[in-house]
């Protein structure tokens, strides 16, 4: 374990860039598609682009991520939302060990 710690800690961290909501040339929603698939078809809570909505680990020791709806599938769910220190995102999250509640 020792040996693999010192080959992890040779790698570094790489070179760090400063990234600001200016510097990125297109916001979120433009880079992801609204809902593709039919929301009832897709989801059993019936989540539809532009509902606001909490992403929620099961576990619940982390807190939740609010948001608006972009994509939302069996699988997966996307929610875009503004953040101080880099703008507007989206963020990502499986389905599966997360819990999502409607606001």
């Amino acid at each position: 374990m020792q040996a693999w710690e010192q080959r992890v800690t040779a790698l570094g961290e790489g070179r760090r860039i400063d990234c600001t909501a200016e510097k990125r040339s297109r916001s979120p929603e433009r880079r992801h598609p609204r809902n593709s698939e039919p929301a009832m078809l897709t989801n059993a809570q019936g989540l539809r682009a532009g509902m606001e909505v909490e992403v929620m680990p099961d576990d619940t020791r982390r807190g939740g991520v609010r948001g608006i709806v972009a994509t939302a599938t069996r699988n997966t769910i996307s929610i875009l939302r503004s953040d101080a220190r880099c703008g507007d995102v989206a963020v990502h999250f499986p389905r599966l060990g997360y819990r999502v509640t409607r606001l």
